[in-house]
């Protein structure tokens, strides 16, 4: 029969229907309800026109009187309580809410009609399943209503650590064994972390933030990842995610909770996410780098991508041009309906998150997340540029700075040196000795810490004593030389201007070296050595001692 003769006699079929329950008067039923707007009738029910392929009808029409219920389209049944949807020029139909899938591929490449019985119940709330989704869920697994099986299936004790969630008799197949063998498509998905491929739709819908293809939701089948250890999300099962709040962060960054004025905030640290060749922005660490920036992979600021197909600025810490439909610095927030390659399903409140609020001091732009490369990192122990307030404030927040600034607000005037792998810090400046490249500190200079004297490789450590008979730490002077303390390590002796620098006691067991600069037990920083200085009693030999002279 071909596609036109049955759409005409799909057509015909729901006339004489429609017709039927149109001029049907009503009589008494006895104890038959008539639902949804039928009315009772004086005839034996006919339900020829809802045949399965072996030839018998759905066993859902007996009668013990010549009574039935005419039913408007879309209802079958007795009562018409059962709802029913006639695939397009075909006499497949779906029951009880099923939804009808047009065009499923099999594995002979022919279409075939398939219903889906994601929302297929009745009333009651009984879930049915089936090719048609005329099988009622009877004996369940445990106290978990959304497990159960059919046709003599045996429950899996060991799902979902291991196998599918029934045990099939010979013959039969599927989630809950209700499909004969060879009367559906094969479910062809490669599912990855112990999913199950299943045909219909994903229950989860809120798993699609992702930019994916698509590719599985156009075949009619998706990936369950189910409730296993991890949990693992994604068109495959490929990306694992952790609890964070009512969501979830992806692609392994870690939850991090505040309480900021009494209320509790949760934020995902994309961080971890980065992996040697990706990087993940957005609310949930859920987008992929779709192009990185000149200075991705080096500085102070850490990897600078684009996301949602972004384009990089050439001022790398302006951030990202985005495409229509999505702001923030790296383009990842999802905003309105016109973006160019809108999520299947948008993440919630994304619009809110594009505010970034924290004040660069005009040397940088604000960003939404934690500060991938935190200032220690850089600057050792010098712990008055660096701690926890470097990553992020309390509301998730960093900026990104122009060359030239450092820190958490891009407050801090450092020069970058060793190709990008240190930094001279306070206005001390770069230079190159002989083969290597060092900070030198006389240059140095801090109103805010009120000193030019400073130490370190970085000339990171600032003065916290003047070896000077008469001077003090916060009171300009450059003829003051080398004479100083820092870290309040404390003067051996006060010498007289132009005298050799008398050397410090420093703290035991954490500082050494002649300004007590040095910490104990720790490498120096790669890259700057110590500039030799001739009035040092060691002979020049401490690490980065340069400062005013």
């Amino acid at each position: 029969m071909g596609a036109t003769t049955l759409k005409r006699a799909a057509a015909t079929l729901a006339l004489l229907m429609l017709s039927s329950w149109a001029r049907g008067e009503s009589v008494p039923c006895g104890s038959i309800k008539c639902e949804n707007d039928s009315v009772c009738i004086q005839d034996s029910p006919n339900f020829e026109d809802h045949v399965l392929p072996d030839g018998s009808t759905l066993d859902i029409h007996s009668t013990n009187t010549d009574t039935h219920c005419a039913c408007p389209p879309g209802w079958t049944g007795v009562s018409c309580d059962i709802r029913y949807h006639a695939c397009d020029g075909s006499s497949h139909k779906c029951y009880h809410g099923g939804e009808c899938v047009l065009g499923l591929i099999d594995k002979y490449d022919n279409e075939q009609l398939y219903c889906n019985c994601d929302m297929a119940q009745d009333e009651e709330g009984n879930r049915y399943v089936g090719k048609y989704c005329e099988q009622q869920s009877m004996i369940y697994c445990g106290d978990d209503l959304s497990r159960f099986c059919l046709n003599n299936g045996v429950c899996n004790s060991e799902y979902p650590l291991a196998g599918k969630s029934c045990m099939c008799q010979d013959g039969f197949e599927g989630e809950f064994c209700e499909y004969k063998v060879d009367t559906v498509p094969d479910c062809t998905l490669d599912c990855q972390n112990g999913g199950h491929c299943k045909l219909g739709t994903p229950h989860e819908p809120s798993m699609d933030y992702f930019n994916v293809s698509g590719k599985a939701a156009e075949s009619f089948q998706y990936c369950d990842c189910g409730d296993m250890p991890g949990k693992y999300h994604g068109e495959f099962c490929e990306i694992t995610s952790e609890k964070c709040g009512e969501d979830q962060c992806y692609h392994g960054s870690k939850c991090v909770e505040s309480v900021v004025n009494g209320e509790t905030l949760h934020h995902c640290d994309c961080r971890y996410a980065n992996t040697d060749s990706v990087s993940y922005a957005g609310r949930f660490c859920q987008y992929e780098a779709t192009e990185y920036c000149d200075k991705g992979d080096s500085g102070i600021n850490g990897h600078l991508f684009c996301v949602n197909n972004g384009q990089c600025q050439k001022d790398y810490y302006l951030g990202c041009t985005c495409p229509a439909g999505y702001r923030g610095f790296s383009c990842e927030y999802y905003v309105d309906e016109n973006a160019s390659d809108k999520p299947h399903v948008p993440p919630p409140d994304d619009v809110e998150d594009t505010i970034c609020s924290l004040h660069c001091n005009g040397h940088g732009t604000c960003r939404n997340g934690i500060k991938e490369k935190p200032l220690d990192e850089v600057v050792g122990d010098a712990t008055h540029l660096n701690g926890d307030e470097a990553l992020s404030n309390d509301y998730h927040e960093h900026c990104v700075c122009e060359e030239g600034f450092v820190g958490l607000q891009c407050e801090h005037k450092a020069d970058e040196c060793g190709g990008g792998q240190y930094h001279c810090f306070h206005g001390g400046q770069c230079y190159t000795g002989g083969d290597e490249q060092k900070c030198d500190c006389s240059t140095a200079n801090s109103t805010e810490l009120g000193t030019s004297h400073f130490a370190g490789d970085m000339c990171e450590h600032p003065a916290t004593e003047i070896c000077i008979e008469g001077s003090e730490v916060h009171k300009y002077n450059p003829s003051k030389g080398l004479s100083f303390c820092v870290n309040y390590g404390t003067c051996k002796a006060k010498v007289k201007e132009g005298e050799p620098h008398p050397g410090c006691d420093c703290e035991e067991g954490k500082w050494t070296g002649p300004h007590c600069e040095i910490k104990i037990a720790q490498q120096p920083v790669s890259g700057p050595t110590a500039i030799k200085n001739e009035s040092d009693d060691d002979g020049g030999k401490g690490f980065g001692v340069i400062s005013a002279i």
